[in-house]
Protein backbone atom coordinates (compact mmCIF):
# COMPACT_ATOMS: atom_id res chain seq x y z
CA UNK A 1 0.00 0.00 0.00
CA UNK A 2 3.12 2.78 0.55
CA UNK A 3 4.57 1.82 -2.37
CA UNK A 4 1.21 2.48 -4.44
CA UNK A 5 0.86 5.93 -2.18
CA UNK A 6 4.50 6.66 -3.44
CA UNK A 7 4.04 5.77 -7.60
CA UNK A 8 0.62 7.73 -7.66
CA UNK A 9 2.60 10.59 -5.84
CA UNK A 10 5.83 10.52 -8.18
CA UNK A 11 3.55 10.23 -11.41
CA UNK A 12 1.89 13.05 -10.27
CA UNK A 13 4.96 15.19 -9.90
CA UNK A 14 6.44 13.51 -13.57
CA UNK A 15 3.16 14.53 -15.38
CA UNK A 16 3.34 18.08 -13.75
CA UNK A 17 7.22 18.06 -14.70
CA UNK A 18 6.03 17.25 -18.56
CA UNK A 19 3.08 19.38 -18.85
CA UNK A 20 5.44 22.19 -18.05
CA UNK A 21 8.24 21.21 -20.18
CA UNK A 22 5.51 20.82 -23.07
CA UNK A 23 4.14 24.69 -22.17
CA UNK A 24 8.07 26.00 -22.13
CA UNK A 25 8.01 24.27 -25.40
CA UNK A 26 5.13 25.99 -27.14
CA UNK A 27 6.09 29.37 -25.26
CA UNK A 28 9.53 29.51 -26.44
CA UNK A 29 8.16 28.71 -30.00
CA UNK A 30 5.61 31.50 -29.97
CA UNK A 31 7.22 34.53 -28.15
CA UNK A 32 10.75 33.83 -29.63
CA UNK A 33 12.70 35.45 -27.24
CA UNK A 34 16.05 34.18 -25.70
CA UNK A 35 15.06 33.80 -22.26
CA UNK A 36 11.95 31.69 -23.06
CA UNK A 37 14.52 29.21 -25.28
CA UNK A 38 16.80 29.05 -22.65
CA UNK A 39 14.05 28.37 -19.89
CA UNK A 40 12.82 25.65 -22.55
CA UNK A 41 16.10 24.37 -22.93
CA UNK A 42 17.28 24.10 -19.30
CA UNK A 43 13.74 21.86 -18.48
CA UNK A 44 14.85 19.63 -21.49
CA UNK A 45 18.11 19.00 -19.96
CA UNK A 46 16.56 18.64 -15.92
CA UNK A 47 13.89 16.54 -17.56
CA UNK A 48 16.47 13.72 -19.45
CA UNK A 49 18.73 14.53 -16.23
CA UNK A 50 15.79 13.06 -14.33
CA UNK A 51 14.80 9.78 -16.78
CA UNK A 52 11.40 11.73 -17.39
CA UNK A 53 12.63 12.00 -20.96
CA UNK A 54 15.48 10.08 -23.05
CA UNK A 55 18.37 12.13 -23.85
CA UNK A 56 18.20 11.90 -27.65
CA UNK A 57 14.66 13.47 -26.97
CA UNK A 58 15.77 15.92 -25.27
CA UNK A 59 18.32 16.72 -27.82
CA UNK A 60 15.53 16.14 -30.54
CA UNK A 61 13.37 18.70 -28.96
CA UNK A 62 15.85 21.08 -28.68
CA UNK A 63 17.09 20.86 -32.01
CA UNK A 64 13.91 21.45 -33.47
CA UNK A 65 12.69 23.89 -31.39
CA UNK A 66 15.52 26.33 -32.44
CA UNK A 67 15.19 24.73 -36.31
CA UNK A 68 11.78 26.49 -36.11
CA UNK A 69 12.89 29.34 -34.35
CA UNK A 70 15.31 30.33 -36.83
CA UNK A 71 13.29 29.55 -39.94
CA UNK A 72 10.53 31.84 -38.48
CA UNK A 73 12.97 34.89 -37.98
Amino acid sequence: MKRVRQDDKINEQNRKQRSALRTAFKKAKTSKKPEDLNVANRLADSAAAKNLISDNKAARDKSRLLKAIKATS
